[in-house]
């Protein structure tokens, strides 16, 4: 079966379930455009001039507010139709049962390797053991290659750091340039209500979708690092999540392997093993009520938790001091939640469910968090009212150059 798989060669594109949320983020996208368009203009006069060039400048992740109700209608009318799309949808799939199995079994196989063939579109399939060696056996050709005592990377990176400086300094370039050459981690028109228009538009949405990545995005990696990594989960345990056993904070862990959807009952397994000790997490807190509150933490999970606690107690002090800092912290929507529904401190639950690995080669993690973070606010649809979040934000998904 896996013949049978690779045999349709590495362009091909697997089908794969649509999911409502990357429909959002895409949305989002779109429509913070047309309010970007509308902000500044249409006219190439619209926006000031500016000496550095449009490919030389660092994106942000501005929204302008609008108040332009048809761009607001059409987000608002779009983002309805979404949730209601992919139960419309009925693929079978271009892969059968056992060709998915297959394919995932290639992909999970750390003995060989898979390569494209450098002509003629052929697909290569090496013993992992055989292509380490003859890297290797390269690699020691000192006619070619000389090994490092260090990685010379940030060595590079604060020689730039200088120069670009220097250059600010002396005027050559200016602070907006110097940031876009300095990597700090080296690793459709405004929607018109022209009558005329209407014409033009079919009932309902239709959506276009993305192309998914095929069997070479799929297969074939430049850093195969499952090959040669031990897989952690397979050392620390079953996934699931447990007390430390050696906190305040496990009274209030729910633990388990799996969690459900506050509104529709859905079970979620949970893929990592995780404590009151993990970082890096995303986390649910349930109140009496069946609300919840999804959100995310580099630091420990008790530690936040602690935070968490911390903020009720102070909303539901019956006498608060003169401390500014114990009333801002009672303003937090989980503790504004408890003030108002007279829910017990005792009644905090609180449950990790997943969690971000940190990137090999470094990266910004938070970003992953915060991404993380708006899927499973979206997912669980625990923004108020009918969940403890206030708003969710899609400035994560925004291109950074």
């Amino acid at each position: 079966m896996e013949t049978t798989v690779l045999a349709k060669g590495l362009t091909f594109v697997p089908s794969t379930r649509t999911h409502d949320f990357n429909m959002a983020v895409d949305n989002y996208r779109f429509t913070r455009s047309l309010r970007l368009r509308e902000h500044y203009g249409c006219s190439p006069n619209g926006r000031a001039q500016d000496s550095i060039p449009s490919g030389y400048k660092l994106r942000n992740n501005f929204d302008p507010i609008t108040q332009n109700t048809s761009l607001k209608t059409f987000a608002r009318m779009v983002n309805g139709a979404i949730r209601d799309t992919p139960a419309k949808i009925h693929n079978r799939g271009n892969l059968n049962k056992k060709e998915r199995e297959a394919l995932e079994q290639l992909k999970n196989n750390p003995s060989i390797i898979i390569k494209p063939a450098d002509k003629g579109g052929a697909v290569v399939i090496l013993d992992y053991a055989y292509y380490k060696s003859e890297i290797c056996s390269q690699l020691t050709d000192d006619s070619c290659y000389q090994k490092l005592t260090f990685d010379p990377t940030l060595k590079f990176q604060g020689q730039l750091g200088k120069m670009l400086d220097e250059a600010v300094i002396q005027g050559w370039i200016t602070e907006e340039l110097r940031n876009f050459l300095y990597v700090k981690d080296p690793n459709w028109p405004i929607v018109a209500t022209d009558p005329d228009l209407g014409k033009l538009v079919s009932d309902g949405f239709s959506f276009g979708y993305k192309r998914s990545r095929n069997l070479k995005e799929l297969l074939t990696q430049t850093d195969p690092t499952n090959k040669y990594t031990c897989h952690s989960k397979k050392l620390t345990g079953r996934p699931g999540v447990y007390r430390c056993g050696n906190c305040s904070m496990c009274s209030t862990l729910i633990t388990g392997n799996q969690f459900f959807h506050p509104h529709t009952g859905k079970a979620y397994r949970i893929k990592d093993r995780l404590t009151c000790t993990s970082k890096n997490v995303i986390y649910i807190i349930k109140c009496p009520c069946g609300f919840v509150y999804c959100g995310k933490t580099c630091r420990q999970l008790k530690e936040r938790i602690s935070m968490h606690r911390s903020s009720i107690r102070a909303a539901l002090d019956p006498k608060p001091r003169g401390d500014t800092k114990k009333q801002d912290i009672s303003k937090q929507p989980v503790a504004q939640h408890w003030l108002n529904a007279k829910h017990s401190i005792t009644a905090f639950k609180c449950m990790p469910i997943d969690s971000i690995q940190t990137p090999p080669r470094g990266g910004d993690v938070d970003r992953l968090l915060l991404q993380r973070e708006a899927f499973w606010t979206y997912e669980l649809d625990s923004v108020a009212p009918r969940g403890l979040n206030t708003y969710l934000q899609f400035n994560s998904f925004l291109p950074l150059r």
